[in-house]
């Protein structure tokens, strides 16, 4: 590549290579604004350099531009373009990039079914629409890779039917705590307004009947947020409807807020954009028409006015203010409280809560009277995250026996360590087809030698310890046999003891359990 890739890119581009080499689809999830599309062509020109061609896929106009535009920079390799008028049947060269509406079967058939050997698809959850299932039947030899902000989704067990595996994960929580993504910042706002007549539509609430529920409020949220928005530099606001788009613009002009309304049928649109990334202190309403593709790292405010269900939607709209900018210290995102909120309802919370019990746990601190009062909502989920474990202690004492291995029947207080601060140890669900298979002989063997009984374990589930595991050991705590082995002689504080301090406490214990130690050690050289 001509830049440089950064640890994680490098990372997701290893371990999607290894996965593709014994699976037919995978998934790489990275969160916006972490360079999903340059790990894409970083991974698509090694494939490159071993012969294979790849057809990279998206189903917006505005993202195949960008991955055009992003191959040259970051590649300096020229592709080839299948949309509207462009056609690339005659395309020679080792990249393709196109549309996945202009993919008809009449031009399908213009291509030899093994033109390609890698497809790459840009926001993957949209795949299982009949479109992009006509391309995977069509180049049935071809390997899936895709490419999503999120691979958590209220459908998300319908990728198993195209995708065997999620080959690597950055999430917003990990970008944030790396620092390549911005702080978030939230404050519960109180709102009379009554969500209980909202309508679903297709899985989500219908645009219409959020329109329909917010636009009496619009005036009452124009005039508390206000004060709040003229300390901020660039505020871009999301509404259902463009006629609900346009009303609020209008009552935020009308409090003296440097504000417009913006939508893919506004004629003067790109005039309007301009406006707002060279203005100071302004607001740009839209009805959902920026939320995917649309970078300006200066926004430092997410004001969300579409109440949804949709983790996507949530996610790909707050991803416009969570990028760094010089100057700008977090996203201000306010979550604004409404009558009749359901537990689905997206808030701040879905974006780094790595479980529903979590995510729950932090609406309810934030919404509850005396609760949240704003801040990081890094610091919430830690709040939340110290309260679970103290119901997991309680809860732990009952279940206990769900930590014994089958074949020693004993319990193992390593896997009891984890369950206590990682909900995915004790709830663990396989998202996609490969995580329910069987854990492979390479896994077994790591976890064996870590002292685990993995008997029975699912891919999935061996995966998730093992990087639970790698993940202790590289922060250098205690490792899997020294906490195992002060766990059952009921040292205090061991989960929390660095590896060093472990071997101190070791030295200490009676000569019969220092013997056992050495005898594993002497067993492990």
């Amino acid at each position: 590549m001509l830049m440089q890739a950064h640890d994680y890119q490098r990372d997701a581009g290893n371990a999607c290579v290894a996965d593709l080499r014994k699976h037919s689809g995978v998934i790489c999830s990275m969160a916006t604004g972490t360079g999903k599309t340059a790990t894409a062509w970083m991974i698509a020109e090694y494939f490159t350099k071993l012969g294979v061609r790849v057809l990279f896929l998206a189903n917006r106009e505005k993202l195949i531009e960008q991955a055009v535009a992003s191959l040259k920079k970051f590649t300096g390799i020229e592709c080839g373009i299948e949309k509207a008028e462009s056609s690339a049947h005659n395309y020679r060269g080792s990249i393709v990039v196109g549309s996945i509406q202009s993919l008809t079967k009449e031009r399908l058939e213009k291509y030899d079914r093994n033109a390609f050997g890698l497809l790459i698809l840009d926001e993957c959850h949209t795949t299982m629409s009949d479109m992009y299932l006509r391309v995977f039947e069509y180049f049935r030899n071809a390997k899936r890779l895709g490419f999503t902000a999120t691979a958590y989704r209220h459908d998300s067990k319908s990728l198993m039917d195209v995708y065997d595996r999620i080959s690597y994960e950055y999430t917003l929580k990990q970008a944030i705590k790396d620092g390549r993504l911005c702080r978030i910042v939230s404050e519960p706002i109180p709102i009379d307004c009554d969500l209980h007549e909202l309508k679903y539509s297709d899985g989500d609430y219908s645009a219409e009947s959020v329109a329909s529920t917010i636009t009496p409020v619009l005036s009452a949220i124009a005039e508390k947020m206000t004060p709040k928005l003229l300390n901020r530099h660039k505020t871009i606001a999301f509404l259902p409807l463009i006629k609900t788009s346009m009303s609020a613009a209008e009552l935020f002009c009308g409090q003296g807020i440097a504000c417009k309304h913006v939508a893919g049928e506004s004629e003067d649109r790109e005039d309007i954009i301009d406006w707002f990334e060279k203005d100071s202190r302004n607001l740009l309403c839209n009805p959902m028409f920026l939320s995917v593709g649309y970078d300006h790292p200066p926004i430092d405010t997410v004001l969300w006015l579409r109440p949804t269900t949709s983790t996507l939607s949530y996610t790909q709209a707050v991803g416009r203010g969570t990028r760094l900018h010089p100057g700008k210290n977090f996203l201000y995102l306010p979550d604004l409280i409404m009558n009749g909120e359901s537990h689905d309802l997206c808030k701040p919370a879905c974006l780094i809560a790595e479980s529903a019990e979590v995510e729950d746990e932090m609406n309810a601190m934030s919404g509850a009277s005396g609760g949240f009062k704003g801040g990081d909502i890094l610091d919430l989920e830690q709040d939340a995250h110290e309260v679970l474990v103290d119901r997991r202690e309680a809860k732990l004492a009952k279940h206990i026996k769900e930590f014994k291995g089958q074949k020693r029947g004993t319990y193992d207080p390593v896997l009891g360590t984890m369950a206590l601060n990682n909900d995915v140890v004790s709830d663990w669900k396989p998202r996609v087809s490969g995580e329910a298979q069987s854990a492979s002989g390479e896994q077994v063997r790591q976890l064996e030698e870590w002292g685990f009984d993995p008997t029975g374990w699912k891919s999935g589930y061996a995966d998730e310890i093992i990087k639970l595991t790698k993940k202790r050991i590289d922060s250098g705590l205690a490792t899997p046999k020294q906490l195992r082995l002060l766990c059952r002689q009921h040292v205090k504080g061991a989960d929390k003891m660095t590896s060093e301090q472990a071997k101190i406490q070791i030295e200490k214990l009676p000569v019969k359990w220092k013997k056992i130690a050495q005898w594993k050690q002497s067993k492990k050289g």
